[in-house]
């Protein structure tokens, strides 16, 4: 049953908003449900309360990337760009090492236009996180434009060399590369490698992620 959004001038944010979060906190909840609440309203274009759940999760872990993140998200969808790097700096900072925040903060900086910093966590990534390296990989070079034969470029071509064959990782891969020689204009290296990443993809494949 819907909700008339009333708003009070004492807090600016809708009664109705408040006795939905209020339930939510008399469950005990954790925090990660809130958190899921606030991108379930920045999906729906809810931004103000978003916001508001956020600062809810902010204020009990200051420390929490994630929130930080849809923050940043927030600000994005308002064209608050400023707010948004300056969020999304205290989340690199808040975990360093995390994969999904920086999976997160590249695609916003990526986003954002700011290619240097999203290659910057990408790297990140796959230095970290080399079970996620084919991906890191895929991310990488469809955020980059290559000019030349680089140390990118050989640390895929090594990695597709000793990925199993049909995988998933070999897939990402062989994707990561098509696009790169299709950068350089070697057309018959990337038509090769895009024609075995499509041989690779069958119906029990999950879609790739290109975040």
């Amino acid at each position: 049953r819907g909700f008339a959004i009333v708003f009070e001038h004492s807090t600016g944010r809708p009664r109705s908003f408040r006795a939905r979060t209020s339930t939510y906190q008399r469950m005990q909840n954790p925090l990660d449900i809130r958190l899921q609440m606030a991108r379930q309203q920045l999906q729906s274009g809810q931004l103000d309360q978003a916001e508001y759940i956020i600062g809810q999760v902010l204020a009990q872990d200051p420390d929490n990337a994630a929130a930080a993140g849809v923050l940043a998200m927030v600000h994005m969808h308002r064209h608050e760009f400023a707010l948004a790097i300056e969020t999304l700096d205290q989340a690199c900072a808040r975990a360093p090492t995390d994969h999904a925040t920086l999976i997160q903060i590249a695609t916003i900086y990526k986003n954002l236009g700011r290619f240097d910093r999203a290659k910057a966590c990408y790297r990140r990534c796959i230095e970290l996180h080399p079970e996620a390296m084919a991906q890191g990989y895929l991310n990488l070079a469809t955020t980059c434009r290559y000019s030349d034969y680089d140390d990118d470029v050989r640390a895929m071509e090594a990695a597709h060399a000793t990925t199993t064959p049909n995988s998933l990782a070999r897939r990402y891969l062989s994707f990561a590369l098509g696009k790169v020689f299709d950068d350089l204009k070697d057309y018959d290296r990337a038509f090769d490698y895009f024609h075995e990443g499509n041989q690779i993809a069958s119906t029990s494949m999950p879609p790739m992620n290109m975040e």
